[in-house]
């Protein structure tokens, strides 16, 4: 399952190692046995796409795959890149595909989620959207407790996810095919 996903590097977007490592997406195991990740991919809506080779994540590990480079270890994998960053800051769409290119999880952020009102033309959105972080409570409490507001990571999907309200907000702003939502 995708977990945190850290799509806007902290401070300024200069290209270097170190912000390019600060750009993020956690893969957690949320089994009870370990699953061998070789041949797995994570990509972003343009298809970029990474694939991980000889990863056997544990019952309830984490692995975060960072964009720069660095040394893999059991905790942190890098792509290797030297100069692009991969996710958008603005809308982009997190993938997690098994070995047979079966998809696993999704994770989308930004007001433009399903790419129709060209997003990628990078004009920010005037809300303020929840960070993307990993919600530890348990399902039936998830759909229940409202989402902070501040930034940071943004929290990974669940079914009944107050975020609607934002998304809804989102394409109404931007003239979304969508706009006219009949839960408002």
């Amino acid at each position: 399952m995708l977990g945190s996903i850290q799509y806007n590097s902290p401070g300024r977007d200069d290209h270097s190692n170190r912000s390019l490592n600060g750009e993020w997406v956690e893969v957690t195991n949320t089994g009870y046995r370990p699953v061998n990740l070789d041949g797995w991919t994570l990509s972003n809506r343009d298809g970029n796409r990474y694939r991980f080779d000889d990863l056997r994540l544990g019952a309830r590990a984490t692995v975060r795959v960072h964009t720069g480079r660095g040394h893999d270890t059991r905790a942190n994998v890098y792509q290797d890149r030297r100069t692009d960053y991969i996710w958008s800051n603005y809308s982009d769409k997190a993938t997690l595909r098994d070995n047979h290119g079966r998809t696993v999880d999704t994770t989308s952020w930004g007001c433009d989620r399903d790419h129709r009102n060209n997003d990628r033309g990078h004009r920010p959105c005037p809300y303020p959207h929840p960070p993307l972080t990993a919600d530890p409570l348990p399902e039936p409490l998830r759909a229940a407790t409202p989402r902070p507001r501040s930034g940071g990571t943004q929290p990974a999907r669940t079914p009944a996810s107050p975020r609607a309200g934002w998304a809804r907000a989102c394409r109404r702003s931007t003239g979304h095919p969508r706009s006219q939502d009949s839960s408002t």
